[in-house]
């Protein structure tokens, strides 16, 4: 559902900004360019907001649960008498795939929100300068067409590979998160079912050893 709403969001985002590219061509000097800003900063508010739908909380403790899962079958299966199905090895590769899903996050969610943070202010700051219509920037650049070109599509680009991340973000949450809850239950009777599988291995090589085969 995040998925689905936040492609809406970005899809409507992209056709405002050529809206604005279009339009503003007529209305005084760098209104194209402050309006594709205005439209840069909407987008990556509405990708903040779907990154602060995602549950951290809850997306950390997936992640570890699908770690400690792994570690306690990767010790039980180190005896070499224990021996799976292939339903069990498919069950366990589908607590691999919910590790590998969630294996950035919280950290990812934290970075990406950091990132979308500076954008815009780097937009705001960009849009300042126009605004002002400045003939030099901070750094004693000379405020050009060239300049402003240039600058327009950096903030393009870096907006876009956010956009892109907050989606490609989004889809991991969702479907680590769901195959982590397909799986818990029959990953946990597993788990069970090692254990006990492997005390009996355990108990049988005590007995052997207690009671050893006459030569």
């Amino acid at each position: 559902m995040i998925h689905w709403v936040f492609q809406s969001a970005r899809t409507a985002a992209l056709w405002a900004l050529l809206l604005g590219l279009w339009t503003g061509c007529a209305n005084g000097p760098h209104q194209a360019e402050l309006t594709t800003l205005a439209d840069l900063k909407d987008s990556l508010a509405t990708a903040k907001s779907m990154l602060g739908q995602l549950d951290v909380d809850t997306l950390a403790s997936t992640r570890a649960w699908a770690s400690e899962e792994l570690r306690a079958f990767e010790v039980m299966l180190s005896d070499s008498g224990m021996v799976l199905s292939k339903e069990e090895g498919l069950v366990i590769a589908e607590v691999s795939r919910a590790r590998r899903l969630l294996k950035d996050f919280p950290d990812r969610i934290v970075r990406t929100d950091a990132s979308i943070d500076r954008a815009l202010n780097q937009i705001s700051s960009f849009a300042h300068l126009l605004e002002s219509k400045a003939t030099t920037d901070g750094a004693g650049h000379a405020v050009d067409s060239a300049y402003i070109s240039d600058n327009l599509a950096q903030e393009v680009r870096i907006a876009r590979a956010l956009l892109a991340s907050v989606e490609e973000t989004t889809q991991y949450a969702e479907r680590g998160s769901l195959t982590a809850a397909a799986v818990r239950t029959d990953a946990d009777r597993l788990k069970t079912q090692l254990r006990a599988r492997l005390a009996q291995l355990v108990i049988a090589r005590i007995e052997d050893g207690a009671n050893p085969t006459p030569r």
